[in-house]
Protein backbone atom coordinates (compact mmCIF):
# COMPACT_ATOMS: atom_id res chain seq x y z
CA UNK A 1 0.00 0.00 0.00
CA UNK A 2 1.12 3.59 -0.51
CA UNK A 3 2.96 5.49 2.17
CA UNK A 4 1.36 8.39 4.04
CA UNK A 5 1.10 11.38 1.74
CA UNK A 6 0.98 9.20 -1.37
CA UNK A 7 -2.68 8.23 -1.24
CA UNK A 8 -4.12 11.10 -3.26
CA UNK A 9 -3.74 9.10 -6.47
CA UNK A 10 -5.49 6.01 -5.16
CA UNK A 11 -9.03 6.51 -6.39
CA UNK A 12 -12.18 4.93 -5.04
CA UNK A 13 -15.24 3.74 -6.93
CA UNK A 14 -18.80 4.73 -6.07
CA UNK A 15 -18.93 2.05 -3.37
CA UNK A 16 -15.79 3.34 -1.64
CA UNK A 17 -13.53 0.45 -2.58
CA UNK A 18 -10.14 1.07 -4.13
CA UNK A 19 -9.17 -0.27 -7.55
CA UNK A 20 -6.70 -3.13 -7.83
CA UNK A 21 -3.11 -1.94 -7.76
CA UNK A 22 0.15 -3.44 -8.96
CA UNK A 23 3.63 -2.74 -7.68
CA UNK A 24 5.54 -1.12 -10.55
CA UNK A 25 8.83 0.72 -10.80
CA UNK A 26 8.58 4.48 -11.27
CA UNK A 27 9.68 5.48 -14.77
CA UNK A 28 11.82 8.31 -13.40
CA UNK A 29 13.45 7.05 -10.15
CA UNK A 30 12.84 3.28 -10.58
CA UNK A 31 11.60 2.89 -6.97
CA UNK A 32 8.62 0.53 -6.63
CA UNK A 33 5.22 2.06 -5.84
CA UNK A 34 1.55 1.04 -5.98
CA UNK A 35 0.24 1.78 -9.48
CA UNK A 36 -3.40 1.75 -10.60
CA UNK A 37 -2.48 0.78 -14.14
CA UNK A 38 -0.48 1.66 -17.23
CA UNK A 39 -1.64 5.30 -17.03
CA UNK A 40 -0.09 5.67 -13.54
CA UNK A 41 3.67 5.25 -14.00
CA UNK A 42 5.26 8.00 -11.85
CA UNK A 43 5.42 7.82 -8.06
CA UNK A 44 4.07 10.79 -6.13
CA UNK A 45 7.44 12.47 -5.42
CA UNK A 46 8.41 12.27 -9.11
CA UNK A 47 4.98 13.42 -10.26
CA UNK A 48 5.27 16.44 -7.97
CA UNK A 49 8.71 17.25 -9.37
CA UNK A 50 7.33 17.09 -12.90
CA UNK A 51 4.93 19.91 -12.05
CA UNK A 52 7.78 22.12 -10.82
CA UNK A 53 9.62 21.98 -14.14
CA UNK A 54 9.00 24.84 -16.51
CA UNK A 55 7.53 23.76 -19.85
CA UNK A 56 10.14 26.06 -21.42
CA UNK A 57 13.14 24.41 -19.70
CA UNK A 58 15.72 22.96 -22.04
Amino acid sequence: MANAGETYRLRRDIHGSRPDTTTRPCLRCRKPFESEGAHHRLCLPCANKAGETSPYAV
